[in-house]
């Protein structure tokens, strides 16, 4: 390509409308465009690995870190864009493997029998929910979940639970 790219030609190439390129300028997410004479944008090699990169990345981690980690760029920061990039990677993952863990269990509550004899503790559910027993309790007190008592008067949770 040459050093001058028209918007209409990266916006084909993307399969993206000009206006969307613009809404990428005015988000400040690209480098700053020169004009022609005419009013016309002038793209660069530059501007369309900005584009390209947008294209890429938005799918899956959304506008909000796109800008971020495009904002970084800009700045020359590429430490940062990365732990950016990086960060949103693990807390994806971390979800993945919640909802992965969720499913499982409402798996398991399909299997009464699972439900029946996999009792556990406030203190194993909460380890395993990675969450702190005064939640549990405050959520037990709220009528969010109900526990069963045993004869020591001890909250026992189970698979539903």
């Amino acid at each position: 390509m040459k050093n001058n790219i028209r918007p209409i030609d990266i916006a084909k190439s993307l399969n993206v409308s000009t206006s969307t390129l613009r809404s990428y300028e005015t988000r400040g997410i690209i480098p700053a465009t020169e004009r022609l004479g005419t009013g016309y944008r002038i793209y660069t090699e530059e501007h369309l690995a900005y584009f390209e990169c947008i294209v890429a990345m938005s799918p899956g981690f959304g506008m909000e870190i796109t800008t971020a980690v495009l904002k970084k760029l800009q700045q020359k920061n590429l430490n940062s864009a990365l732990w950016i990039i990086n960060e949103t990677q693990a807390a994806n993952y971390q979800e993945k493997e919640l909802a992965i863990r969720i499913i499982k269990d409402l798996n398991n509550i399909l299997d009464s029998q699972t439900i029946a004899n996999n009792i556990m503790t406030i203190g194993e559910v909460a380890n395993e929910a990675k969450i702190s027993t005064s939640t549990i309790r405050y959520w037990e007190k709220e009528g969010y979940v109900n526990s069963k008592r045993g004869e020591n008067n001890y909250r026992y949770f189970n698979s539903y639970h």
